[in-house]
């Protein structure tokens, strides 16, 4: 009942959708081909819906087979009907990207419903996860300040792909970011406000604040998936992220871009 938010009081309808599409729509987009790929773009349905046909499961028509909640009901779907399969899809699939997701949607709900459910979640698939995790790897690293035409824009885009930083960066966390070191990015797509806010503390003199800031917001990410009970899956995650974390210092130590 916690996890869903009934704890000493009533279940309001309206405010549980405000809140779902709050963290699940704008906060964070719970795609895994987002997560997994190195363009940070949704893209990877084709794959997924495949895989659902040939275990027996009708692709969804209400969202792409590789959202989260489609990926959730396929596990359902493979329990019921095809629970040998199960190991492998957790295994090669959706424990490769769970970690950083459920982190993200913690992070942006850490006291409501959808953050509960997403610590619970964690939890359960800690206990039905195979014994060992097969090793794997997220595509190369990428770090446009080892580059010397990047700019601006190529570190927001950079700092806006969690597979190459190591984790999502939401909205909520850039506007954290902005309002803890002082440095305002207005309005836009993530890659777009961070960039600009990555420009601005340029010019007032406060890049090393506000690299330190996301660097040890990247840090904070690295540790929390090492104590998981994923760990195993999230070691991916938990090396870009510190690789991000140290690379972030070193453009903050330079005092300036480019």
């Amino acid at each position: 009942m916690e996890v869903l938010g009934l704890v000493e009081g009533r279940f309001d309808d309206d405010e549980a959708a405000a809140a779902h599409y709050r963290v699940m729509s704008h906060e964070v987009h719970p795609w895994s081909s987002l997560f997994l790929t190195d363009t940070g773009v949704v893209g990877g349905s084709t794959e997924m819906a495949a895989r659902m046909q040939a275990a027996g499961a009708a692709p969804p028509t209400d969202r792409q087979p590789d959202h989260l909640a489609a990926e959730v009901a396929f596990v359902a779907h493979l329990l019921r009907h095809r629970p040998a399969s199960l190991p492998s899809f957790l295994d090669d699939h959706l424990l490769r990207w769970l970690l950083p997701v459920t982190d993200a949607i913690q992070a942006a709900d850490p006291n409501g419903a959808l953050g509960r459910g997403a610590r619970l979640a964690t939890e359960l698939a800690g206990a039905v996860a195979p014994p060992q995790a097969t090793p794997w790897v997220l595509p190369d690293e990428e770090i446009p300040m080892d580059r010397s035409d990047a700019g601006i824009d190529d570190i927001g885009s950079w700092l806006a792909t969690p597979a190459r930083v190591g984790a999502w960066i939401g909205h909520g966390v850039i506007r954290d970011l902005g309002r803890e070191t002082g440095v305002p990015g207005g309005f836009g797509t993530r890659r777009l406000v961070l960039a600009n806010q990555l420009r601005t503390a340029a010019r007032l003199g406060e890049l090393r604040v506000w690299t330190r800031w996301l660097s040890r917001f990247l840090t904070e990410r690295a540790d929390g998936y090492d104590r998981s009970p994923l760990a195993a899956w999230g070691a991916p995650w938990a090396s870009r992220a510190r690789s991000a974390s140290r690379a972030l210092e070193s453009l903050g130590a330079a005092g300036a871009i480019g």
